[in-house]
């Protein structure tokens, strides 16, 4: 894969986007459990599948990602990416834990949450006050999962298997509408988010190994090829954005924005279109490092708003208000906590070993 950060630029724009949709589909249906009012109710009903299908677009680029670790080689052992991913994700799950500690909405599920444990992974029956979490959880060892199948089998062997797991999960992901992702599907006792994950990095994973395979015989298009993937773009990113936040109940089986959204995927990597290109800037792909902090904390700062602020408000300022503190409050905790923690792990570890095996690096991105 094409190691300059430039060329992502783009697909961290997409990841900052994503995160946003997340925020407004999880802040509307807290506001609509809150408030009567007939016009938040209206915007439940028309994103309330917006962070379910945003969670898929977010495990496809995971996957594509892992596999661009893969390429490289990154890691000595699964272990050590197993240690690597550890140190990545929990500073900032452990950080929202101890804000929830303080406004005293901390139990043992949320306990859980520090060790990847969820609902999400049927291991537990009720959610955290952090509820999101659950999609680290699934995550985590679904990550460390396909890196054992592409560390352990042959390149042939594993994409086989990978292939075979992503064909049978969006089969069990077809048949499930409506449902949420704690819901265990009988008789594999997998829950919806687990099925969704396998199937979506499986697929995200594929698209990597396509990637590696072809873009470079791709670079050359022509004007007309050019404008139509233009129009594509423009048609994929509007369709995306517009049927999950304003009509996500007009397609209730999250297939339909799985394949819209690989599709947008795709043509942002190769960037070829105008709208690619357009957003395949460093003042775009900047945004895309917030999205982390932005997805964990935006659950704990609506729960507590919703728990001691929200009487004191109307509902358009309950809105408004605590957009901007997940927005603020993500970005702060990426600069102040994420950064300077994984910084810190990092150079701990590296003297603890003194030298040795074991390697530290942050490329398999959320």
């Amino acid at each position: 894969m094409n190691s300059n950060n430039m060329r992502y630029c783009n697909i961290d724009f997409l990841r900052f986007i994503l995160a946003i949709i997340i925020v407004y589909g999880h802040l509307t249906g807290f506001l609509g459990s809150f408030y009567d009012s007939e016009i938040i109710n209206k915007l439940v009903k028309n994103a309330m599948l917006s962070g379910s299908n945003s969670v898929s677009a977010f495990f496809i680029m995971s996957g594509f990602f892992l596999a661009g670790v893969y390429f490289k080689n990154h890691y000595n052992s699964v272990l050590d990416f197993i240690i690597n991913r550890f140190i990545r994700l929990w500073p900032v799950i452990a950080f929202s834990g101890l804000i929830l500690l303080i406004f005293g909405c901390f139990d043992r599920n949320d306990l859980l949450n520090l060790f990847f444990v969820s609902n999400g992974l049927a291991l537990v029956k009720e959610a955290s006050h952090n509820a999101a979490i659950w999609f680290v959880c699934v995550l985590f060892f679904l990550s460390a999962f396909f890196y054992y199948i592409l560390t352990t089998f042959s390149q042939r062997n594993s994409l086989f298997i990978i292939s075979i797991i992503t064909f049978f999960n969006s089969v069990l992901l077809v048949q499930q509408e409506n449902s949420i992702y704690c819901h265990i599907i009988t008789p594999f006792y997998l829950t919806v988010g687990m099925v969704k994950g396998l199937a979506c990095m499986g697929l995200g994973i594929l698209i990597g190994f396509l990637y590696k395979k072809y873009s470079v015989k791709l670079q050359k298009i022509n004007v007309l090829t050019c404008v139509s993937l233009s129009v594509i773009e423009g048609i994929l990113l509007f369709n995306y954005i517009y049927y999950s936040v304003f009509h996500s109940s007009k397609y209730t089986n999250s297939i339909y924005y799985i394949l819209n959204f690989s599709l947008l995927f795709i043509l942002f990597l190769l960037s070829k279109g105008i709208i690619s290109q357009f957003f395949n800037k460093k003042i775009f792909g900047f945004l895309g490092k917030y999205s982390y902090s932005i997805f964990v904390m935006h659950y704990v700062i609506i729960t507590i708003f919703q728990k001691y602020l929200w009487k004191y408000m109307t509902v358009k300022e309950a809105f408004i208000i605590t957009a901007s503190v997940c927005l603020v409050a993500g970005i702060l905790v990426n600069i102040y906590i994420e950064k300077p923690l994984n910084a810190l792990i990092k150079d701990k570890i590296a003297k603890l070993t003194l030298g040795g095996g074991f390697r530290l690096k942050f490329s398999c991105n959320y």
